[in-house]
């Protein structure tokens, strides 16, 4: 798993933290007071004297201070865009507080002779916490559990395996934590699906299924700091205003349709992009920009003179089309004024030759 995904995780975890912020906050200080009222009952009652309930008083201030701490922590945050690895990272240290401290106390349940049941019982609310990283649950699980064993194995004449109620408390638990971590994350990930939708939604032409203007003006800002080669083709839809006042403008969304769907299948390496009426932009790069004077030679086969069949309309389908090669030290704004002069030109030529009406 590389840097980035690693950041995704936590970012998502952090947005999670986010949206349930006030929840979070209240369940830790929950937690805060009853360990609180734990360690004054232990002190009261100077239970806290022998072996195995100083354990237990020791696992109670561990969890007040943590859950205190961390609640307090996400309640002064107030910034959301700079918070959430923060928030996540804050989450799983929480939880690996949350092991440490059921850890501990197991081992002494299990001292006592019982069976572990706390410690499953926690591992309920690390499964909460870590929702979305399942793997980070099932690595708390891993590590925490040798000191269970062990302890197991050093306090066996004490504990009583055939307890039945013991062995299924046990079961119930684990299968709970389980489904709930993964329950979580199967949600956290439909969200992140939607979100990604809802992102390529806002960048994408739904007429064509080319990228709009939004993600047009974005690339153009970041691709001279690229360096790389590319070059600019410009395209216009022919007679479109003409066949928006013949017919209508649901034949003239058709003949854009059409241009985008043909224009995808011959710059398959491209950025491409509708900006708007009847003008396209392919930016093409590696595969596309090495063979451009073939991809422009089967352009010029495919839309310069094309018929399609509409609602039994036969309407030309004719698009002009302008290049222009990056040159050394050229600004995005360069390549594309020279590949739009150069589309203009065709443009008076085919109109020449087909005898279309401007526009």
């Amino acid at each position: 798993m590389n840097l980035n995904k690693i950041k995704e995780k936590l970012e998502r975890t952090g947005w999670y933290v986010w949206k349930y912020k006030k929840i979070y906050i209240t369940l830790l200080f929950l937690i805060a007071f009853f360990e609180l009222f734990m360690i004054i009952s232990s002190i009261v009652s100077k239970k806290y004297l022998d072996t195995r309930h100083l354990v237990y008083f020791v696992s109670y201030i561990i969890l007040f201070f943590a859950s205190v701490i961390t609640g307090t922590i996400i309640t002064v945050v107030r910034n959301k865009a700079n918070s959430p690895i923060f928030f996540a990272l804050l989450v799983h240290i929480y939880s690996f507080f949350m092991l440490a401290w059921s850890t501990l106390i197991s081992c002494g349940d299990i001292m006592a002779g019982h069976y572990p049941v706390v410690y499953l019982t926690i591992l309920l609310s690390i499964g909460g916490l870590v929702a979305l990283s399942p793997y980070v649950f099932i690595f708390y699980v891993v590590v925490s559990l040798p000191f269970i064993i062990v302890n197991m194995f050093v306090y066996r004449e004490k504990l009583d395996y055939a307890n039945f109620a013991g062995t299924f408390n046990i079961a119930v638990f684990v299968v709970m934590a389980v489904i709930v971590a993964f329950r979580m994350y199967y949600v956290s990930i439909v969200e992140s699906k939607y979100k990604e939708i809802m992102e390529k939604n806002l960048k994408t032409d739904l007429l064509t299924g080319l990228g709009n203007e939004r993600s047009y003006f974005e690339i153009i800002e970041k691709i001279d700091k690229k360096k790389i080669d590319y070059a600019v083709v410009m395209m216009d839809l022919n007679g479109l205003k003409n066949t928006n006042d013949k017919y209508g403008h649901r034949f003239g969304c058709e003949l854009v349709r059409q241009t985008g769907i043909r224009i995808k299948k011959i710059f398959t390496k491209s950025l491409l992009f509708h900006i708007g009426g009847d003008e396209f932009v392919c930016i093409a790069i590696g595969e596309d920009y090495d063979n451009l004077g073939d991809l422009i030679f089967k352009f010029d086969q495919e839309l310069l003179e094309n018929y399609i069949d509409f609602d039994h309309k036969k309407l030309l389908l004719s698009v002009s089309r302008g290049y222009s090669f990056k040159r050394e030290n050229e600004t995005f704004t360069e390549v594309y004024t020279r590949a739009d002069k150069e589309m203009y030109k065709f443009k008076e030529k085919i109109k020449k030759e087909l005898d279309i009406p401007s526009r």
